[in-house]
């Protein structure tokens, strides 16, 4: 299983025994053997494992602020490097130099990385969810490119128009961040 999955699975980092895994992976208690979750991600499209990858993000993001709102910023620690090393997979996976979305989506993971190790340094909780709200941007997003995807509406009109569109309005809405 490579990193990647490994990740989007929720099999990194360890979980500490104090915490409770609902708090990092939502609604599904991960389990080390969750064979439907692995099959899911070693089935998945690149799109769909850039969705799972930004899911897990967003989910240990918003853990980690509430980590900090109790101020147990050591239990956070772990959990911060995870976010990254998730960051760092999907700015990673931007290799298509021809797109002109590329720069900016670059740009975009760049500056997401730079600003989570910039919170967790100074336990910024207002920079932490400004990170949070950047990916639920991209969650929905890659949300609405997989569905699209999925149900072949890609290949009904013919044009990925739509998906040029998506990801400029998306690029458009992060410029309000910067």
């Amino acid at each position: 299983m490579d990193y990647a999955t490994g990740i989007a699975c929720g099999r990194a980092p360890e979980i500490p025994a104090n915490h409770p895994k609902e708090a990092i992976f939502g609604e599904r208690l991960l389990i080390d053997n969750d064979a439907f979750l692995v099959q899911e991600v070693e089935s998945a499209s690149p799109a769909k494992l850039r969705f799972l990858l930004i899911r897990k993000a967003l989910g240990i993001c918003q853990s980690c602020v509430g980590m900090w709102e109790e101020k147990r910023y050591n239990e956070s620690v772990t959990w911060m490097l995870s976010v990254r090393e998730i960051l760092g997979e999907l700015l990673d996976g931007v290799t298509d130099r021809n797109n002109p979305a590329s720069g900016s989506i670059s740009d975009l993971y760049v500056f997401l990385l730079k600003t989570t190790l910039n919170a967790e340094v100074s336990h910024d909780i207002v920079a932490l969810k400004s990170v949070a709200e950047i990916l639920e941007i991209e969650l929905v997003t890659w949300d609405s490119f997989v569905r699209k995807e999925t149900s072949g509406s890609f290949e009904q009109n013919g044009s990925h128009q739509s998906v040029d569109t998506t990801i400029d309005g998306c690029i458009s809405m992060l410029n309000l961040f910067a």
